[in-house]
């Protein structure tokens, strides 16, 4: 059984120097093929990274503007918050103003009735 051509070494397949000028050419392409297919394959590896890391930047920057869309209405409905705090505010010390006024009301009115609970026992 006889080794095929492909896989004996140059020296085996030379046995003149015709045979060598008849190859060469043949072996030159043959390699060149190989590390054109290669350099294809980078090529294209290449492509695909940089269409990816497109996408991505792509997402970032779609997050990003997404995130500012949020932070904005958050900072809104903050703002919002903070004028009902506000007018909240307000209207409790106008109320203690009232509850103050009632209770002196009140002490009066106590007064006034002790002074005729004090009038009817005479």
């Amino acid at each position: 059984m006889t080794m095929p051509d492909q896989f004996k070494t140059l020296e085996e397949r030379v046995i003149d120097l015709e045979s060598i000028y008849i190859e060469m050419p043949q072996l030159l392409n043959l390699r060149f093929a190989t590390v054109k297919a290669g350099h294809e394959e980078i090529v294209g590896r290449m492509a695909a990274l940089e269409k990816h890391m497109s996408m991505l930047t792509n997402d970032v920057r779609d997050l990003r503007n997404g995130m500012i869309v949020q932070f904005r209405l958050q900072n809104e409905k903050i703002d919002r918050m903070e004028a009902d705090i506000s007018g909240l505010k307000t209207d409790v010390a106008g109320l203690k103003t009232e509850v103050a006024g009632l209770k002196t009301e009140v002490t009066k009115t106590n007064t006034t009735l002790a002074e005729i609970l004090t009038i009817l026992k005479k």
